[in-house]
C-alpha cells in the first residue's frame, strides 16, 4: 500500500499485490471490490500484467488511468495487479489527477520491492550466522566420528616419523567405513608403531653421536703418536758422527806426545 496523496480534497491511494498467476485476478478484483474500507471511494482504478503478455486495464470513470497504471507496471517490470482508488472533494484537479495516480502506484510497488529486498537481506544474515554457529560447533558428537578423527591424528604422527627416518608414509584409508572396534585396534596399532618409530629414530641419534666419538678419538690418537715422534727425533746424534761439543774439547794425549817426539 501507497502513501495517501490528498489535492484539493481529492484523496489517491494505490495497492500492489504481486502475483505470476492469472487464475487469481478474479480473486484479488473481488477483494478490492468487496473490501469494506474501500466501499465510499469514487473510483476504482485497475491494471494488471503477468507472464505470457496477459495484461489489461480498467479505468472505471477515471479515463485514461489504466493506461498509466499499466504503463507503470511495465516500467518497474513487475506482475500482478495494482489498483489506484480516489475519493473525489468536488474539485476538479485537471492533468495533475494523472500524476497523483502513477505516483502512489509506483509508491506501492516500491514498497513491495523494498521488503523483498530487505527479506533477501535478512534470509542471507540468517544464513550466514547459520553457517558460523555450525564452524563454530564440534563437528559431530558421533563417537565413530571421534574415533576416525583421533586414528587420522595418529597416522599424521605416524607419517612424520617415517618421514623423518626415510620411510614411506602410510596409505589413506577410508576409516568411515570401518567399525568402531576395528577402529580401537587401530588405535592401539598406531600407539605402538609411534613408540617403535621413535625407538628407532632414537637409535640413529645414539648411533651417530658414537660414530662421531670414536673419529674424535681417532683423531686424538694420531695427534698424540706424531708428538711422541717429533720427541724421540730431537735425542738422537748427528746424522755425520761428529761428538759433542764438549767431547770435541778433551786433548787427546797420544796426539800430544807424537808432537813432542818430532
Amino acid at each position: 500500500m501507497s502513501n495517501l496523496i490528498t489535492d484539493r480534497d481529492s484523496t489517491f491511494l494505490s495497492y500492489f499485490i504481486p502475483s505470476d498467476d492469472p487464475k487469481l485476478l478474479p480473486s484479488y478484483r473481488f477483494m478490492f471490490q468487496e473490501c469494506t474500507e474501500l466501499k465510499h471511494c469514487n473510483h476504482k482504478m485497475q491494471a494488471w500484467r503477468f507472464p505470457g503478455e496477459v495484461e489489461a486495464y480498467n479505468d472505471d470513470g477515471e479515463e485514461y488511468s489504466g493506461q498509466k497504471l499499466l504503463n507503470t507496471l511495465v516500467k518497474e517490470s513487475v506482475y500482478g495487479i495494482v489498483v489506484c482508488v480516489r475519493w473525489y472533494g468536488g474539485q476538479l484537479l485537471g492533468p495533475i489527477r494523472f500524476q497523483h495516480i502513477v505516483d502512489t502506484a509506483k509508491s506501492a510497488i516500491q514498497k513491495y520491492k523494498k521488503h523483498i529486498e530487505e527479506n533477501k537481506k535478512k534470509e542471507a544474515w540468517v544464513h550466514a550466522t547459520i553457517i558460523q554457529q555450525q564452524q563454530r560447533q564440534p563437528r559431530s558428537v558421533n563417537p565413530l566420528d571421534q574415533k576416525v578423527r583421533q586414528v587420522i591424528a595418529k597416522d599424521r604422527t605416524v607419517n612424520l616419523l617415517r618421514k623423518t627416518l626415510g620411510f614411506p608414509p602410510l596409505q589413506e584409508v577410508d576409516y568411515h567405513s570401518k567399525s568402531l572396534s576395528t577402529l580401537d585396534m587401530l588405535l592401539q596399532s598406531r600407539n605402538s608403531m609411534i613408540s617403535a618409530l621413535r625407538s628407532e629414530l632414537q637409535k640413529n641419534k645414539e648411533g651417530k653421536e658414537e660414530g662421531k666419538s670414536e673419529i674424535s678419538k681417532e683423531q686424538e690418537d694420531t695427534k698424540t703418536k706424531e708428538e711422541f715422534g717429533n720427541e724421540s727425533h730431537s735425542t738422537e746424534q748427528p746424522v755425520d758422527g761428529t761428538l759433542p761439543s764438549e767431547v770435541s774439547t778433551v786433548k787427546d794425549p797420544f796426539h800430544k806426545k807424537q808432537n813432542g817426539e818430532s
